[in-house]
């Protein structure tokens, strides 16, 4: 279900505008048309077409308009991975939470990379926290480092990360650079030993479902 949601928001992030502006076609060349041959429709039948008609321009308006600007910045970052599968993840430089000490994603290479951008005021990355320390403790033998990064200030992540110890690799970073997420998270990026973006997701996974994407690339 997830792999079918992911596909969707991906089609949408890349398609989704010119889609939503040839739906809105439909109903404006109705509303043409019907004015244009107004005079052999009735009042009554001729304003409760107009009204359907304007309404539905008035939707996918709103669809729009949500898509290209409230949504504008998971559509973006969606078109960014899409572009970035089977290359190289830029390198990111981030700080350890637990002694501020200074790593690059590249210190990695050689591992397969789980990598979460997660917040301490998004529910659904609190709750796969402890999905995501279980995933490292079953699949470090095998090469699989789960790395947590947070964009926010680092005495919030400390506070929070002594308040729910997780046995995980969390960081903090100022910004994501290439991927412009804002308020949207979870995302996660699977990379592969070389260094190569292989996935990546929008939004909470089970067990299971971290599994099977990390899978293929042990």
């Amino acid at each position: 279900m997830q792999e079918f949601v992911q596909v969707l928001l991906d089609a949408l992030s890349k398609w989704g505008p010119w889609l939503l502006v040839m739906l809105m076609l439909v109903p404006a060349v109705g509303l043409w048309r019907l004015w244009r041959q107004r005079q052999a429709l009735r009042r009554k039948v001729l304003v409760w077409r107009t009204v359907k008609l304007v309404w539905w321009i008035a939707t996918f308006a709103i669809f729009i308009w949500v898509l290209e600007v409230r949504l504008a910045p998971l559509t973006s970052s969606l078109v960014t991975l899409q572009a970035g599968r089977g290359e190289r993840v830029p390198d990111i430089s981030f700080r350890s939470v637990s002694d501020g000490k200074l790593h690059h994603l590249r210190e990695f290479e050689g591992k397969v990379v789980l990598l979460n951008l997660w917040a301490t005021y998004c529910p659904p990355c609190i709750q796969e926290l402890p999905t995501l320390a279980r995933l490292q403790a079953a699949y470090k033998d095998r090469g699989l480092v789960v790395l947590a990064l947070s964009d926010e200030p680092a005495e919030k992540v400390q506070v929070f990360l002594k308040r729910h110890p997780i046995e995980l690799m969390g960081g903090y970073i100022e910004s994501f650079e290439w991927l412009k997420l804002e308020a949207f998270r979870p995302f996660t990026l699977v990379i592969d030993r070389q260094g190569i973006l292989r996935k990546h997701f929008f939004g909470v996974s089970d067990y299971e479902g971290f599994e099977a994407h990390i899978r293929p690339y042990l």
